[in-house]
């Protein structure tokens, strides 16, 4: 299978998971103080959602080594959907909290298909690749929170919401099986998810800076 098929795959899985945390994500502290919620809770989710990155990037790369890249965005991506469409049914807001906190601490999306770059794509492609990611991630967070106030001003917006994020993600879970396996050794997979690593960390030293 073509190398431009496996890129343009991590493109879309990109984009999908972009998109749907801008559907989310500006929505999410509205749904919240409708279940009952108030603006403590909003803060503390904000701050564990900060401090769950700490310990989420180092157990993404442990079970990406152990299991393989493949595997672990699948099941990353699996877990998913399942919080996004948990989301939408539950009706106590400290069970929404928890189930976000959850997709805090697995999903790794962003930082698997940039470690896949390096195995799939020569190294003078790897920033050019990493750009466009980048862009469409930029698009998917433009469209997301657009579409995603639309729906919450609809009756039971939010569900809905929670639906489409589900199956688009679900989408991506499948799509994502065509992706080659993970056939090199273990420092091999460490090596190329330390590069990957230290770009998503100077992507967001970047962004702080700004």
């Amino acid at each position: 299978m073509s190398i431009g098929l496996h890129v343009a795959i991590l493109y879309l899985i990109s984009f999908v998971d972009t998109l749907c945390f801008g559907l989310i994500m500006p929505v999410l502290p509205t749904h919240i103080l409708g279940l009952g919620g108030n603006h403590t809770s909003l803060g503390l989710l904000g701050m564990f959602h900060m401090l769950l990155q700490l310990f989420a990037v180092p157990l993404g790369q442990t079970y990406s080594n152990k299991f393989g890249r493949k595997t672990w965005l699948i099941a990353t991506l699996f877990v998913g959907a399942l919080t996004n469409i948990s989301m939408g049914i539950v009706i106590k807001f400290p069970s929404v909290i928890i189930i976000r906190l959850i997709f805090y601490l697995t999903n790794q999306t962003q930082t698997i298909c940039k470690s896949f770059v390096t195995d799939i794509e020569t190294k003078d492609m790897h920033t050019v690749v990493y750009s466009r990611m980048n862009l469409l991630g930029v698009v998917g967070f433009i469209i997301g929170p657009i579409v995603g106030g639309t729906l919450l001003d609809m009756e039971h917006g939010f569900y809905y919401i929670s639906l489409i994020t589900f199956g688009l993600t679900q989408f991506t879970m499948f799509v994502a099986m065509i992706l080659p396996s993970d056939k090199r050794s273990n420092k091999s997979r460490h090596i190329s998810s330390n590069l990957a690593l230290n770009y998503f960390f100077l992507s967001c030293s970047n962004d702080f800076t700004k």
